[in-house]
């Protein structure tokens, strides 16, 4: 009984391999030496650059989050600036109106015997006045521009991390630019 339960094993075991080779055309030795070199070929890519792989990887994500958080910080830094300069420019505004009322007070307070001498006072004031809040002008559109150009340098830098001519940097800078003055 035991030799003919061996026996319809054996016959199982050579059907199954006959049936192996017709079916794949391939003998059993030639799978296995395919299975062998298979599994030799991905324990040598896996030792020999899986690591390198995976580290260049890593390194790449890493820098790639650092450019985002820089873009991030550089676009918060350009919305500060922005708000402080429109700040400042209200404040030389309210300041420049100050200087006219202030103006205009004096004026009507000055008695009649010096009324022309009052009106060329209040005229040269005046002239004065909108000197100063012209100056402050300027000056504030002076450092508005300066801050934007300082800002779209740093966010271009920052952002793109690469190389650009001078004059794909001076268009870059003059499109920031043009999209700062139309808001």
């Amino acid at each position: 009984m035991m030799a003919s339960i061996s026996q319809q094993i054996k016959d199982i075991v050579n059907n199954g391999i006959e049936i192996l080779e017709k079916g794949f055309g391939t003998t059993l030795e030639s799978m296995l030496i395919q299975l062998t070199a298979t599994i030799i070929l991905i324990l040598a890519v896996r030792y020999l650059l899986w690591n390198k792989v995976t580290a260049i990887l890593e390194e790449r994500k890493r820098l790639i989050e650092a450019g985002l958080v820089a873009k991030d910080e550089a676009q918060a830094e350009a919305v500060r600036i922005q708000e402080e300069n429109k700040r400042l420019l209200e404040e030389a505004k309210k300041e420049a109106q100050e200087i006219i009322e202030s103006a205009k007070k004096r004026g009507y307070s000055e008695a009649e015997q010096i009324i022309s001498e009052a009106k060329q006072q209040a005229e040269n004031e005046l002239k004065r006045a909108k000197e100063a809040i012209e100056a402050e002008k300027i000056k504030a559109e002076d450092y508005i521009s300066e801050q934007i150009i300082d800002t779209a340098f740093l966010l271009s830098q920052k952002i793109l991390q690469e190389e650009l001519d001078p004059l794909k940097h001076q268009e870059l800078v003059n499109n920031f630019l043009g999209k700062m003055e139309n808001k």
